[in-house]
């Protein structure tokens, strides 16, 4: 997710989403006073360098999201009366996968001849790990055209699925006197995280021009040795910190800036949180 702030590429989701339903321009929200950031998004882009989208398979990371077209070209002597819509038993049929936080939505549920059709996928940071080409192929989503007058299926395309256990928190800089971050504050409820076999990763990125930051964590979250250096404009990605966390205890662990001052606020996590956790919301900050 790493990429210039107003020109990336992207790919996020917020919650399961069997649609066909049409979708807005998304959006990415600042967190603390800033104001809310729009980002464009081109053809076959994600939320930054670490995700990508095409027909060929889509790739996220954790609060993510990215789009990609089905071009006109793609759908050539397609006509009548079309619906469009998405398929993805396969995916929701693997037990790691059933129930995540992935919405896949296409931009019209109807056409009636070849136009571009945008699919945007979009993940919470709750959602899980996955790998479609570790699930034997299982891991794959269906964008189908049918003719309604004839119900036959006239084009359909598979694509691969993608989920890393990575979660960019974007260090914003100050305002008044809050610091913001891309994600929410989480200072008493905690922002929840599903288990991931492999453990997963944080990657804090200093967006703010004016301070180099260096991320101070609580365990399971380890402190940063060193500073994050200042982004070299507003907008761009400045030093990066990457603290992995391979525990597998249900645990809260915290961070904050180390050289703020005022100080900041500690934000919580909870690591490997269980099903129940995920969604009771006075256990957990629910994925906004």
């Amino acid at each position: 997710m790493r990429l210039n702030f107003c020109g990336r590429q992207v790919f996020l989701s917020l919650s399961l989403f069997y649609g066909l339903a049409a979708c807005d321009s998304p959006s990415s929200r600042v967190f603390g006073n800033g104001d809310d950031h729009d980002h464009t998004h081109g053809d076959g882009v994600g939320d930054g360098e670490f995700t990508t989208a095409s027909l060929d398979g889509v790739s996220l990371e954790l609060d993510d999201e990215s789009s990609f077209v089905i071009t006109e070209a793609d759908l050539a002597g397609i006509s009548g009366n079309i619906a469009v819509s998405i398929e993805r038993d396969e995916i929701d049929a693997d037990p790691v996968f059933a129930g995540s936080d992935v919405s896949i939505v296409v931009d019209r549920t109807s056409i009636s001849s070849a136009e571009d059709i945008r699919v945007t996928l979009t993940s919470t940071w709750a959602a899980p790990s996955f790998n479609s080409t570790e699930a034997s192929g299982s891991g794959q989503f269906h964008v189908i055209f049918t003719d309604t007058d004839s119900t036959n299926v006239v084009k359909t395309f598979t694509i691969p699925l993608q989920v890393t256990p990575i979660w960019e928190i974007r260090i914003l800089g100050r305002s008044g006197g809050s610091y913001n971050f891309s994600a929410p504050p989480s200072t008493s409820i905690p922002a929840c995280l599903r288990p991931h076999s492999d453990g997963l990763s944080l990657r804090f990125v200093n967006y703010d021009p004016t301070t180099a930051w260096t991320m101070h964590g609580d365990d399971p979250i380890d402190h940063q040795d060193d500073e994050m250096a200042t982004a070299p404009a507003a907008g761009q990605a400045g030093g990066s910190y990457l603290a992995t966390v391979s525990s597998t205890v249900n645990q809260v662990g915290s961070y904050y800036l180390h050289e703020a001052s005022p100080a900041d606020v500690s934000k919580n996590i909870r690591f490997n949180a269980t099903t129940a956790q995920l969604g009771n919301a006075s256990n957990c900050m629910q994925p906004q």
